[in-house]
């Protein structure tokens, strides 16, 4: 009788402490990146580069205020 052995990849677990900004920041990182967090932190943790990702903002933005400030005057 032959038995086959299944190679079997022993896999452990990390526990890591972050404060919650660190958190949020891993967390949008890894959202604009379209990653969950284990695989951003896994995929930078062993070295990998991941694509920079630029984030542009509107360089004009309007506000609550400004639209109060507009009808006060109209």
């Amino acid at each position: 009788m032959i038995q086959c052995q299944k190679n079997k990849v022993e896999e452990k677990i990390l526990t890591v402490r972050v404060s919650q900004a660190q958190y949020k920041k891993i967390q949008d990182l890894a959202y604009i990146r379209s990653m969950n967090v284990t695989e951003y932190i896994r995929q930078t943790a062993v070295g990998n580069r991941i694509k920079p990702t630029v984030i542009e903002y509107p360089k004009e933005q309007t506000t609550i205020d400004d639209y109060n400030s507009n009808n006060d005057t109209n």
